[in-house]
């Protein structure tokens, strides 16, 4: 989950984003969007990007800085427009994971989710044509993203000016240098002489989604339950295990067996089950993961790449199916304290 949510939200390579108000107008006969906040109604304050570009170009903490740019097209065979979103030429740093093809290199090659070859019928190397009053321009697919929006195409910023000769740059997207904090970065930029309009602001997309974190702290929960329910049933199979070999540990502590040695009788019993349900249940789970984690990501139109299917290693798997074996001796203990704690002469009546 933690995988999927930094690929959709580009965790690490697009940590900054700018957005600049009041860069579109409604068309004619439309009302505008409500102003923000308390105050006078009236158009919100735009800015102007190219000294916002030159500000953010210019901070030595900005490591790579791209212009955004949206609009909304037609394709051929879809009643909905698309919106195309371009980039400039230099974007191959924005995160997106590729699942197949390459990112756009130049006008003229987009790249889309695979919700929208999906529900276009469509692969890569296909032609794409993109209709904006009147104009029309055509791309050629040369990648499929991983994204969960499915009326979307990404392109080069060249491809934008074909439809339309002059687009509105919407915002920008930042890496900054490794070690600086990315809200920190927003927040200076935004108090800075750039930004004093209002009509621009930076914020940080770094920050997790709360979603993924209920999720996951869900899935702690039933781990933990189900860690539970398989001890407890160690437990009742080594007590009753024990209460059946109560004439063998009798005969073994009459001998001269030590607490200890009684302890370590009953934990090493359980030993190998543990080993071997490890070694048993890691392939399981592997390949049931495998199995349902694409399945349900193709409920949502989406394909999950290799690196967040395989997410565990060796040491991983190691350190899991040796887990195993920690569950069978906390279960065990219990039975095997009270086979240590009792005499000998207790287990006659056993």
């Amino acid at each position: 989950l933690t995988r999927a949510e930094a690929g959709l939200t580009r965790t690490g390579s697009a940590q900054v984003e700018v957005i600049l108000r009041g860069m579109h107008e409604a068309p004619p006969g439309e009302a505008g969007p409500p102003p923000e906040g308390p105050g006078p109604a009236g158009p919100a304050p735009s800015a102007d990007p190219e000294p916002i570009r030159a500000a953010l170009r210019a901070d030595p903490d900005t490591a790579r800085v791209t212009a955004v740019g949206h609009l909304d097209v037609q394709v051929p065979g879809r009643t909905k427009p698309m919106e195309l979103t371009g980039y400039d030429a230099d974007s191959s740093w924005l995160g997106y994971p590729v699942l197949d093809g390459r990112w756009f290199q130049g006008g003229g090659e987009a790249v889309v989710p695979t919700s929208f070859l999906r529900a276009s019928a469509l692969k890569i190397g296909d032609r794409l044509a993109l209709d904006l009053d009147g104009r029309r321009t055509t791309v050629r697919i040369v990648g499929e993203v991983f994204a969960d929006e499915e009326d979307s195409i990404y392109a080069d910023m060249a491809t934008l000016t074909a439809l339309q000769p002059t687009v509105p740059v919407d915002g920008f997207e930042v890496q900054v240098k490794p070690g600086v904090s990315a809200g920190a970065y927003a927040e200076r930029m935004s108090a800075g002489a750039a930004f004093a309009s209002g009509g621009a602001s930076a914020m940080s997309t770094s920050e997790g989604s709360e979603t993924i974190t209920v999720l996951l702290t869900l899935i702690a929960t039933l781990t933990i339950l189900l860690a539970v329910v398989a001890g407890l049933g160690v437990l009742n199979t080594v007590a009753l295990d024990t209460r059946e070999r109560a004439q063998a540990i009798g005969v073994l502590k009459s001998l001269g067996m030590t607490p200890r040695q009684t302890m370590a009788m009953v934990i090493t019993s359980v030993v190998g089950i543990g080993l071997v349900g490890g070694a048993a249940g890691i392939p399981l789970g592997v390949a049931l993961h495998h199995v349902v984690a694409p399945a349900m990501a193709g409920t949502a139109d989406l394909r999950l790449p290799d690196s967040m299917v395989a997410v565990y290693g060796v040491p991983a798997y190691a350190a899991l199916a040796a887990s195993g074996v920690v569950l069978a001796v906390l279960g065990a203990a219990a039975p095997a304290s009270w086979a240590a704690r009792t005499r000998a002469a207790a287990w006659r009546t056993e």
